[in-house]
């Protein structure tokens, strides 16, 4: 039997859906029983995550919008969902403790699929597993260089 070297410092990185993710090397599935490593999301700009305290299982109904990249959140806390549309909105939201006067508050939200049908804006998001999106990846690559993240890589979208 041949063995199985698998570089462990190498990770990949990709998308689901719009939301950046890190794995392990998917080589290292091989020396698994599941034949599965580790993936996680990337706390890029417009990604939002669950808040909590320092009990991992303390969740609730508190969430947060990342205005710029983060990544000390990496794999502690759970993301859930990127804006892919309004991230100018999502930097104009107060910040500090205390916020200062007057607060941004909510008035209604909703989430897209809770709105009819017929009343629901048109949003098309290019397919991250497509061939323009993986050479845009690779453009954004050669350009960055050394200084690379996924947190770089817009993701093209049109909401009518």
């Amino acid at each position: 039997m041949k063995p199985i070297s698998a570089d462990q410092t190498v990770a990949e990185i990709g998308f689901i859906k719009a939301l950046p993710v890190m794995s392990q090397s998917m080589a290292l599935g091989a020396m698994t029983k599941d034949q599965k490593v580790t993936a996680w999301p990337l706390y890029c700009q417009g990604v939002m995550g669950m808040a909590r305290d320092d009990n991992p299982d303390s969740g609730n109904s508190q969430f947060f919008f990342m205005r710029y990249p983060y990544p000390s959140l990496e794999k502690r806390y759970t993301a859930w969902g990127r804006v892919i549309s309004g991230l100018d909105a999502v930097r104009a939201i107060k910040t500090g403790e205390p916020v200062e006067a007057p607060q941004d508050h909510m008035d209604h939200v909703r989430v897209l699929a809770d709105i009819p049908e017929k009343d629901r804006p048109k949003v098309r998001v290019i397919d991250p597993k497509g061939p323009w999106f993986k050479a845009q990846i690779e453009r954004v690559r050669a350009e960055k260089g050394a200084d690379f993240t996924a947190c770089d890589v817009d993701i093209p979208v049109e909401v009518k």
